[in-house]
């Protein structure tokens, strides 16, 4: 990973913050390739095309994808020039989602998509626990071990709405004088 790293940065173009110049973000086995125009997203993409021919690695086009967006004219870019290698990328829109490092966002920087995401977790597993009659270390055990780990990442990201999360704390049980009632009073 470190040469081809060497030769995108060779290769220039990328998003500028100050003095550094920043093309390609790597993670383990995964890349995202950042450009500021068309062109030089094609460079990049000729580049990791020729290092993979090169080392006769086989690039995964199920899971190539690209998305460019115009944030001054708030449009779409035209991407269906990119070419890599015998195959085109799949196209994917600015206001989709893509999910990058396991946060769910998209090129225009709306991220309802992860808001979202973990309301909906948070409120079916808190939905599994009101089967059960549970104790509240159980309960704090079931927090700790499953919502938290749903939200970790996001809860920092994703805005959320006081309602909501009132709707969820008035869902998780607990156990008192042996019947099941909301553990939150709100």
């Amino acid at each position: 990973m470190n040469a081809i790293l060497r030769l995108l940065d060779f290769k220039g173009g990328g998003l500028s913050q100050g003095d550094v110049v920043t093309n390609a973000l790597c993670f383990a086995d995964d890349s995202t390739l950042m450009t500021t125009n068309v062109h030089d997203m094609n460079v990049l993409l000729a580049c990791v095309n020729s290092y993979c021919q090169w080392l006769d690695v086989k690039i995964n086009m199920g899971k190539t994808e690209v998305t460019g967006y115009d944030y001054k004219r708030k449009c779409p870019l035209d991407l269906s020039i990119f070419q890599l290698g015998n195959g085109k990328p799949k196209i994917v829109m600015p206001w989709d989602p893509g999910k990058y490092l396991g946060v769910r966002l998209t090129m225009t920087g709306d991220l309802t998509f992860e808001r979202d995401y973990v309301r909906k977790k948070t409120l079916d597993t808190i939905k599994q626990l009101t089967k059960h009659m549970c104790h509240p270390q159980q309960i704090h055990w079931v927090v700790q071990v499953a919502i938290i780990l749903i939200s970790r990442y996001s809860a920092a990201i994703a805005t959320h709405r006081k309602s909501s999360n009132l709707k969820i704390c008035g869902c998780v049980p607990s156990r008192k004088h042996g019947k099941s009632m909301p553990a939150y009073q709100t």
